[in-house]
């Protein structure tokens, strides 16, 4: 037959049966004869039927069922005699019940809805779809017939409970029934299907027996005590299948599991109730056995693993093959079931362990096999095993863990020496296998060429009738098979089945056995990543090594003399700080008692010089000794681009090469025309002892050689060039103390005890357990020791051969510079490479030709405490010993954790490791260099390893120390200042300018992208689509104006009772949470579970209503109304709540389901994950009393009406929230909804509600893209904190006086704090996915918190944003409007400041006015801030007039007063103020700003495009200078150079007789030595005027 063809024949027999049923109900039930009839006949078609569960729909059963209620009601009064006669009738009744609790099994467990019966699959079409999610199925995508045939299965699991409890009733009628007819020591059993059995029994004593029920078995205590002996009656019935499959804990009970349920009663038939049985009672509980190699069994032990030993132990190092078995349920046992093939089990053993995989020395349990408790019966089918055997371990072992158990097998040698021992261990426990190892004792191949291992777990629950679920408090699993559980219960109801901390041990033999790449993962690569960064450091530390040995040497100065034989070795520290290197040529003047060196220049060598942090040693020779050293005169030529002209100095130290002497010249000053005084030219004086002990000269130094040097990882890559302890031996001392501190923390790992102790040392909220205390003292000295053993033998290990002297090395190189070709630079000088010409001149005690009394002997060189050179050699051997070393030890500890355990274990190890040298460590150096400084105050800046390990300089016969025969001085004095103030100030200022243009430009680029960031970011975070989701979670759930039905109780606004709510509550809620048959009459489909009304947002969770209600009497009645009033509740305000646990109907007792109900429970906030809520009257607790939307429809809805009958909204009820959230895949956006009423202590209920659209998750597709943005906005932050915090130390106090400062700030603290808000929302949003994940959608979720930080978080960003787009302005304050805008505001800010002064105070005075007069009439004025907000808000023309009018008279008279008073005369007394101050800053030049000046400077160096930063070299500067003033003097020597000429010309031509001072006067006298000629000297014939043959420029010349 066809599908379609057995579909039809189907649904007519269901109809056939349906009518039977029907025709029986129409029979009387009032004689026996008729109820025994009756019961036949339903039995008839209902095993008829049973022929295939599938052949009986829904409405059989229910029919059938009906049926048998009413009979068996009937059988109660019917007249039957004994109980012999009710047994054609109770064997009728109880096998129709067993066929429908076996059609109520089959059709609603089926995962796959195929086990539907055709005829409701025929009905399918027409049947509500009930679109609850309460289900644990993860759902999918389903075709039309499997949504219809899933629909069928839903549709018969919700009616489950309600069948199953019917049932139920229907046995305990029938039974009482024949009870009631039984004497004393009378027994009736009853078979039924399946195997299944109803026994029924009278008897005085149930102490010490045993009774069968079907395949169940029951075992009394000896020393049981019922009823006072007195006679009882007993119930026991073996059901052979679970009908209570979708009751609450029904996961924890297979549906295959045979329920036996147990009863006692008196002779009144009045259950007695039987709990805390001393030594409880034994249930054998039979299970329906399942073929488990069945590939059809869904519901059975998974099947026994053939394992063949020969493939198993091949490549095992050590053989045991391992297998586990996952504990899922509390309160669990395990069973271990062995067969043995082709051969003996003996000397088989298992072994378990909890967590991690056994080993001999490792274990929780080992058994031989041919121990195990249980010899099982062969299959007669497996004809090549030989012997079974059965484990079975409690559930107390398990003591209610969860998670995998291993299971590892081997088998003992019993040839191996020291097999006996081994039986010894296990058998007496004599000894332990921590002296055996596993390749002693166990055999390489197993006896048994095959064997199978089956394990499963085992359980007991029982049935709580009061509280409708399963549960297993009181029962404990004794034994457990295939095929049976026996359980131990104290109750009857239905049944189904020290100081020093041991670190963690290695078991090597395990660790071989079990080191496979896949399952180690994490190890592995955390080991191999370790090792390949180390070699890469290493290579890197080599390389940077050989560059240090350059910077040893000593450079001799380019001026040096061959003539001049006295020496001085000229140090210079450059310090640490930004842009503290320079490129300019630095010049000096060192001046002594008698002598000075003269101007002397370091050069510009082809090596850079001077570079941060940098240690530049040179040789300077002169002529002679230059006395005791007084001061050093040093300055450069700002020849260095950019920000490399400039020079920070630290200090300088000169040492007198013939008497070793030192002398210290302490700088901490720059050199720079842009920083501090803007000078280039320092006169610095030798540092004395106080200077040498000042805090400010010790501290720098101290903290920077500890970071430097002290610090071991830092010192990597800080290292001195100077110190003997290389970058390589660093690298391998950091690698070194890294894997000793990973290798103890795996000794200890998850060995301490989390919880403080017996005898803990607390320090306040802190504690100190001795366990802690003890790991603690093992673990430094572990990792310690070892560490700082090497590290002092790497550092005092002196090297086996002293270097050539650098000081012979730069002379030489001068003798081959002037001697013959150009040598290379000496920055290699100092190379252990041998020096020829030191060697080729024989070293020579000077004769000392000068008899000075300056003369000074050379003095021996003190050497600190060193080692001989092979401890370099000890300490490499130590380094590599304990790197690998403990490395072997991790990675063995990596293998025993496990994977998993390994992962945690890696993840947390690097956390700490990660904040000790990034945190721990500088704070320990900071700490360290304060307390040096502040207390020890010693420095010695001289004192490093390189003068130690090298040769002492060598002087040939003819070189003198002193070379004062000559008797010549040299004037002192040094040098005149090489530049004048007023060209340095000059210099200033333009490099002050290119600096701020640097600023600028960096500025604008940098700010606007990061900017350009920030927008990104900020409008990630924001979707349009919020506000349409909102307004669509408003139109359907508060349905504003909608009046359909004639009532106005649709539309929440309108709420304002009781009965409206709940009449709102059932017909829009209950209609909008669930997808409901639309307009055109079909229903929604399968699929549409969990979707709202609108099929597009999906419900995430389940939907709440939650009662805040008000503690009795938390208001005071009026003396005179106390006798009228009984109580009173005002306001909760968050501390008056009502936190107490009722009964139904708010009463304090009750039965205990009535006592038991969530919605008379309260709920804390904490367990309902919800936050306070500030609502419009009151502000209100996260916790209450909650009914949970979760379910069907229809029960929801009763449940509805059985809480409105109960008055669960009373007086003391404050509030209701009705509380759901959404998420819409379409715009990835997760909707919030909150909606409430408030019952305010006047009466009436205050309706309000909030929808909020947020995106807790990043949109697909950009994710990347924006996770990039964020890191590149934290990098920001970081700049901005780096540069702002450079500003501070450079303005100082000027930098608070600008408001730019503040900004920054605020957005850097608003960063951060975003950053915080944000992690703390993807931990909060990644834990709700989690759950629903994890639940399929349907676990109880809430996205408050979630919510509250989205918000808090747009807060922030939007904070941030206006902030950073106002402080663009500052970007454009070069534009002149702009500038006088801003200039305009500082101008007037005082006039401003009392004008907010005055407003402030009217604005709150007419505010206090309104509050007081329209407080009753008006809600905008309820409160004395909501009067000012609505204030401002009729500033601004929103007002309701006539509404104030009606209200109050005089508010409207004063109404009028505010609006000229604050319109009119306020509005333009401000504007007033800002215009006149804006006049006066056009006006006044002087107050506007001339930053514009700095526009043109910055457009004219972006033209010429070249060094944004750089800077004119000094000298050009001056040259250029020089030229200028030059020029300008000459103009103005002009008018004195043509008197000059004049009075020459007067006194030589006209004897003096010219009068210069009177114009008038000279043209006369000229004009008559014209005409007279015997006037005119005779000087000045040659000046008489020849008109005719004067060129033109005689003609100027003459006219001048």
């Amino acid at each position: 037959m066809t599908p379609e063809e057995l579909q039809t024949a189907d649904v007519e027999k269901a109809s056939y049966n349906d009518a039977m049923l029907k025709t029986i109900s129409n029979m009387p039930s009032t004689s026996a004869e008729n109820i025994a009839v009756k019961a036949g006949a339903i039995n008839a078609i209902m095993s008829y039927g049973s022929e295939n569960a599938l052949n009986l729909d829904m409405n059989a059963n229910e029919l059938a069922l009906g049926e048998l209620e009413s009979i068996s009601q009937a059988a109660a009064d019917a007249n039957f005699a004994t109980a012999e006669e009710m047994r054609d009738f109770l064997e009728n009744a109880l096998s129709a019940v067993s066929v429908i609790q076996e059609n109520i099994a089959v059709s609603t467990t089926s995962e796959s809805c195929e086990s539907i019966p055709l005829a409701d699959l025929a009905k399918a079409p027409l049947m509500p779809v009930d679109n609850s999610i309460d289900y644990d199925a993860k759902p999918e995508i389903q075709s039309q017939e499997k949504q219809e045939k899933c629909n069928v299965r839903d549709t018969a699991r919700r009616k489950t409970q309600d069948l199953a409890d019917r049932l139920d009733k229907v046995v305990q009628n029938v039974q009482r029934a024949a009870m009631q007819r039984m004497v004393l020591g009378e027994e009736v059993e009853i078979p039924m299907p399946k195997g299944g059995s109803a026994k029924m029994a009278i008897k005085r004593n149930l102490a010490g027996m045993n009774e069968t029920v079907g395949k169940a078995t029951i075992a009394w205590p000896a020393d049981m005590v019922i009823n006072d002996n007195k006679p009882v009656a007993v119930s026991a019935v073996d059901s052979p299948l679970n009908s209570k499959t979708t009751v609450d804990g029904a996961s924890s009970v297979a549906v295959t599991s045979r329920v036996l349920s147990l009863s006692i009663f008196d002779r009144g038939l009045q259950p007695i109730k039987v709990e805390n049985v001393t030594g409880g009672i034994l249930m054998r509980i039979s299970q329906t056995y399942i073929n488990t190699t069945d590939g059809n069994c869904t519901n059975c032990p998974p099947p026994p693993t053939q394992v063949s030993s020969v493939d198993a132990l091949k490549g095992k190092v050590i053989p045991i093959v391992y297998s586990t078995i996952n504990i899922t349920k509390p309160h669990s046992a395990f069973n271990i079931e062995f067969t043995a093939y082709n051969g003996p089990a003996n000397d088989v053993f298992a072994m378990i362990n909890f967590g991690n995989m056994p080993t001999l020395r490792n274990h929780s349990i080992l058994k031989l096999v041919t121990d195990f408790p249980y010899v099982e019966t062969l299959d007669p089918d497996d004809i090549n095993a030989t012997a079974k055997y059965r484990w079975f371990v409690p559930d107390d072992w398990v003591d209610n863990r969860q998670g995998p158990v291993y299971i590892g097998i081997g088998q003992f040698d019993s040839a191996s020496a020291k097999y006996n021992s081994t039986m010894t261990i296990i058998y007496d426990g004599s000894a332990a296998f921590s002296n055996i190892k596993s390749s002693e004792v166990l055999r390489k191949a197993f006896t048994m060429s095959e064997y199978k291992l089956q394990t499963y777990t085992s359980s007991c629950s029982f049935y709580d009738e009061e509280m409708k679920k399963w549960a297993n408090d009181g029962l404990r699993v004794v034994e457990a098979d295939l095929r049976s559980i026996t359980c131990n219960t104290s109750h009857l109801t239905s049944f189904a089945s020290g100081l020093f901390v041991q670190p963690n041990t290695i078991d090597f033999a395990y660790v071989f056995a079990n080191a496979s790449f896949t399952d180690n993962l994490t190890i592995y690569m955390t080991l191999i990543i370790l090792l390949v960064l180390y070699l890469l450091l290493l290579i890197w530390a080599r390389w940077q090594d050989k560059k240090d040995i350059e910077k040893l040497g000593a450079h001799p100065l380019p001026d040096n003399k061959t003539t001049d034989k006295y020496l001085y070795e000229i140090m210079l520290f450059t310090g640490h700080k930004a842009d503290a290197a320079t490129d300019s040529t630095v010049s000096f003047v060192l001046t002594g008692d008698d002598y000075d060196s003269g101007t002397r220049t370091f050069g510009k060598p082809k090596r850079r010089f001077f570079r941060k942090g940098g240690q530049d040693a040179f040789v300077m020779s002169v002529p002679c000794y230059l006395g005791d050293l007084k001061y050093l005169r040093i300055w450069h030529d700002n020849s260095g681009k950019g920000r490399f002209a400039s020079w920070y100095l630290q200090y300088v130290l000169v040492r007198n090469v013939q008497t070793g002497e030192m002398t210290t010249f302490v700088c901490n000053e720059w050199l720079a025309v842009e920083y501090d005084d803007g000078l280039i030219d320092r006169l610095i004086p030798v540092a004395g002892k106080e200077q040498m002990r000042d805090f400010a000269t010790v501290f720098p130094h101290q903290s920077q050689q500890n970071l430097s040097d002290g610090h071991l990882w830092f010192s990597v890559f800080l290292r001195p060039p100077r110190s003997r302890f290389t970058r390589m031996q660093r690298v391998s001392c950091c690698f070194a103390l890294l894997f000793l501190s990973m290798m103890v923390n795996a000794m200890w790992y998850e060995r301490v005890p989390s919880q403080p102790t017996a005898g803990s040392i607390k320090f306040g909220p802190l504690s100190l357990s001795p366990e802690q205390i003890a790991v603690g003292v093992m673990s430094n000295i572990i990792v310690f020791v070892p560490s700082l053993l090497i590290v002092f033998l790497f550092r005092k290990s002196r090297p086996r051969k002293l270097r050539v002297s650098r000081i012979d090395k730069a002379m030489e190189q001068v003798s081959g510079e002037n001697g013959s070709a150009n040598r290379a630079d000496g920055g290699d000088a100092g190379g252990a490479g041998k020096n020829k010409g030191a060697s080729s001149r024989k070293a020579s005690v000077a004769s000392s030709h000068h008899s000075d009394s300056s003369s000074k002997k050379k003095k021996p060189k003190k050497r600190r405490f060193t080692i001989p050179w092979w401890g370099v050699v000890v300490g490499w051997i130590l380094c590599i010993l304990c790197l690998f070393g403990s490395a072997f030890i991790v990675y063995s500890y990596g293998i025993t954790f496990g994977n998993e355990k390994a992962t945690k274990w890696v993840t947390s190890l690097f956390i700490s490791l990660f904040s000790s040298i990034l945190l721990i460590q500088p704070l320990k150096v900071f700490l360290s260099a304060l307390v040096i400084s502040a207390i020890f105050k010693n420095v010695d800046l001289g004192s490093d390893d390189a003068n130690e390990d090298e040769q002492d300089p060598s002087l040939a016969s003819d070189e003198e120390w002193f070379a004062g025969s000559s008797g010549k001085h040299r004037p002192t004095g040094g040098a005149s200042s090489p530049y004048d103030k007023e060209t340095l100030e000059k210099i200033r200022k333009q490099r002050l300018k290119e600096i701020e243009m640097g600023v600028i430009v960096r500025e604008i680029i940098s700010y606007s992208f990061f900017l350009w960031i920030l927008f990104v970011l900020s409008f990630d975070n924001r979707d349009p689509n919020s506000y349409y989701l909102q307004k669509n979670l408003e139109n359907a759930f508060i349905k504003l104006g909608d009046t359909t039905g004639y009532t106005t109780w649709l539309d929440f606004a309108k709420v304002s009772n009781t009965s409206a709510f709940w009449y709102w509550s059932q017909n829009v809620i209950m209609q909008e949470l669930r997808a409901q048959t639309w307009y055109d009459g079909v229903t929604p489909a399968y699929g549409l579970r969990g979707f709202l009304d609108d099929r597009v947002n999906r419900i995430v969770g389940r939907a709440t209503m939650r009662q805040v209600r008000s503690r009795p009497d938390t208001c005071t009645i009026h003396g005179v109304m106390q006798n009228l009033i009984g109580s009173c509740q005002g306001y909760t305000s968050i501390v008056s709540e009502d936190t107490s646990n009722y009964c139904a109907n708010w009463t304090t007792r009750g039965s205990r389901p009535d006592c038991n109900r969530v919605e008379y429970q309260y709920s804390t906030a904490s367990k309902l994950q919800s936050l306070p809520i500030v609502a419009k009257q009151d502000v209100y607790g996260g916790g209450g009393y909650v009914f949970h939307l979760s379910g069907n429809q229809e029960n929801i809805l009763k449940k509805m009406t059985q809480l409105e009958n109960e008055n669960w909204i009373d007086s003391k009820t404050r509030a209701v929230f009705i509380e759901f959230s959404v998420y819409n895949a379409q715009a990835n956006l997760f909707g919030v909804s909150t909606i409430y009423v408030e019952v305010t202590p006047g009466g009436g209920m205050h309706p309000w509600w909030r929808f909020d659209g947020v995106r807790l998750t990043k949109q697909a597709g950009s994710q990347a893209f924006v996770i990039v943005c964020e890191i590149l906005y934290l990098l920001f932050i970081l700049y901005f904190i780096v540069r702002e915090v450079r500003l501070i130390r450079k303005q100082k106090k000027a930098y608070f006086k600008q408001y730019s400062s503040y900004a920054e700030w605020a957005i850097i603290l608003l960063s951060f704090t975003g950053l915080i808000v944000y992690i703390m929302r993807y931990v909060a949003t990644d834990q709700i996915l989690k759950i629903f994940r994890d639940t399929y959608g349907n676990g109880y979720v809430r996205l408050n918190y979630a919510q509250l930080l989205d918000d808090l978080y747009g807060y922030i960003v939007g904070i941030i944003v206006f902030i950073a787009t106002l402080k663009f302005i500052k970007l454009l304050r070069f534009n002149r409007r702009i500038g006088m805008l801003s200039a305009t505001l500082k101008h007037t800010w005082n006039d401003l400041t009392g004008f907010l002064v005055i407003f402030t105070i009217a604005i709150g005075s007419f505010g206090l006015l309104f509050n007081l007069l329209l407080v009753a009439v008006m809600d905008d004025f309820k409160d004395y801030i909501s009067a000012v907000e609505s204030c401002f808000a009729m500033m601004l023309n929103k007002f309701a007039f006539m509404e104030m009018y009606q209200g109050s008279f005089l508010a409207a008279i004063m109404f009028f007063f505010f609006a000229i008073y604050m319109n009119l005369i306020f509005v333009n007394v401000l504007l007033t103020i800002i215009l006149r101050g804006f006049e006066q800053v056009k006006n006044d030049v002087t107050k506007q700003p001339n930053d514009y000046e700095v526009v043109d400077f910055v457009l004219r160096r972006f033209k010429k495009f070249v060094g944004i930063n750089s800077v004119t070299p000094l000298k050009d500067i001056v040259a250029e200078h020089q030229r200028e003033e030059q020029e300008s003097k000459d103009v103005l020597q002009l008018p004195d150079k043509v008197s000059t000429f004049i009075d020459q010309i007067n006194h030589t031509y006209f004897d003096g007789k010219l009068d210069l001072n009177n114009k008038k006067m000279l043209k006369k006298t000229l004009r008559q030595a014209k005409h007279d000629e015997r006037g005119r000297p005779k000087s000045m014939e040659g000046f008489q005027r020849d008109d005719e043959h004067m060129t033109d420029d005689q003609k100027d010349l003459d006219q001048l």
